[in-house]
């Protein structure tokens, strides 16, 4: 497999992951949550805790394969770990408080897991490990620094610490001699000793701070699990998810990524839902009132007061339906604290069933799940969801004004109907619709 397929298939496994990841982040911290996809690592969480906000770095890695996309499971060792994910865990977390995981889909060697398992106590406990990634590091950064005769770089480079040495002062010492004896100059020497010796002092407390996260399954694994996670939160089926809802999902998330700094929260990808779902119109704010409008409080009153199910405003275009129904909507959520407006454009591509369900899902977020349970349901006649709708909708513990905003200045005959159909349908003053269309 070419390292251009390699990458691709790594990216696609990436996105997926963090599908998944995204859940439990946005169910735990809700608005305050962001997200960025590809900053400081492959995935930077970033929440307010109190006034100081913190940061969850992680890094993920595919199963490995081999050139013809075989599964060839192998797990990550110390020695991977330290030149692949320790250096930039060290980047992230020293001098602050966050954390970092790793997340294999692979499995993980014992000597990398009992080290970071060890956490503050990977000196005394894991000494051998705790001076390898110490050791290992500061020669590391040494190399880079300085030009090194290619025959002693081999020779730095295949040198093991002995198994005597478990502590920074004999370590230092005999590798400095052993240095010394193949000429390395004492600049670069005494960089070693620098690196080394930080390390030893910042190096627990990063540990104690990672966290690793592995076998974490294959892509198609994850894809079938972010599947169920839709299914279960949204009653979508699986064919509407697979051909629609995720395709898209992870789409957006590839092209937030390529998009610096860009980060994006619960908000942000409720939109992104709503756009792609099959059957949905995206509820949007009310058009404000502008400081020239010359408000008409005798009409918008008398119309926020109404106890009718369903409220038309008419008049020709330009007669200022748009800000009267404004006014409305300022009036009927002054009248009662908790009360609930959705805006909604209609073209004549649209039905009624995808406005309410776009009304269901804004409801969902406020605890209120039944109607959005309803609205999703493929098996049953569309003129028997929208009755079944109106009656739950009949039944809520507060009150919901939707506006109903035809941009054509009229609807079609099919949207009449099912208007017709789910008025009818209504009981009580829970819900009302307000209809604006112009007169010709």
């Amino acid at each position: 497999m070419s390292g251009g397929i390699s990458a691709i298939k790594g990216f696609d496994y990436q996105s997926t992951v963090i599908l998944d990841l995204l859940f439990p982040f946005f169910d735990k911290y809700k608005e305050s949550g962001q997200v960025r996809p590809e900053g400081l690592d492959d995935l930077d969480l970033q929440w307010l805790n109190g006034e100081s906000k913190q940061r969850h770095y992680i890094q993920i890695k595919k199963p490995r394969e081999d050139q013809y996309g075989v599964l060839k499971p192998r797990p990550w060792s110390l020695t991977e770990a330290i030149n692949e994910l320790f250096p930039n865990a060290i980047d992230n977390l020293n001098g602050n408080a966050h954390n970092q995981t790793w997340l294999f889909g692979d499995d993980i060697t014992p000597s990398l897991k009992k080290v970071i398992d060890a956490g503050l106590d990977a000196p005394l406990k894991e000494p051998k490990s705790f001076w390898k990634i110490n050791h290992f590091l500061a020669r590391n950064d040494m190399l880079k620094a300085f030009e090194i005769e290619k025959s002693t770089r081999a020779k730095i480079l295949r040198y093991q610490i002995p198994e005597s040495q478990r502590n920074n002062s004999a370590i230092v010492e005999n590798y400095s001699l052993f240095l010394k004896e193949l000429s390395v100059n004492e600049t670069a020497i005494d960089l070693y000793k620098q690196r080394i010796t930080q390390l030893g002092s910042i190096l627990p407390n990063i540990l104690s701070r990672i966290e690793i996260e592995s076998t974490y399954g294959t892509e198609q694994f994850v894809k079938e699990r972010v599947h169920s996670k839709l299914q279960k939160r949204y009653g979508l089926s699986n064919q509407v998810i697979e051909k629609t809802l995720f395709r898209n999902l992870r789409g957006f998330i590839n092209d937030i990524s390529k998009q610096l700094d860009r980060t994006f929260t619960i908000d942000e990808f409720e939109v992104e839902l709503r756009c792609v779902w099959p059957a949905m119109i995206p509820i949007k704010t009310p058009p404000e009132i502008g400081a020239a409008h010359i408000r008409r409080p005798d009409k918008s009153k008398q119309i926020a007061f109404l106890k009718k199910k369903a409220i038309e405003i008419i008049g020709i275009s330009g007669s200022g339906k748009t800000m009267l129904a404004s006014e409305v909507i300022e009036h009927f959520q002054d009248m009662a604290s908790g009360r609930k407006v959705y805006y909604a454009e209609i073209r004549d591509d649209v039905s009624l069933r995808d406005v309410l369900t776009g009304i269901s899902f804004h409801l969902r977020r406020s605890g209120i799940s039944k109607p959005f349970t309803i609205a999703i349901n493929n098996t049953s006649p569309g003129e028997s969801i929208l009755k079944e709708l109106g009656n739950c909708l009949s039944n809520l513990e507060t009150r919901v004004l939707l506006l109903a905003d035809f941009v054509e200045g009229t609807c079609n005959y099919s949207f009449a109907r099912e208007i017709r159909t789910f008025v009818q349908s209504l009981s009580g003053d829970s819900l009302q619709l307000a209809l604006k269309q112009a007169c010709f």
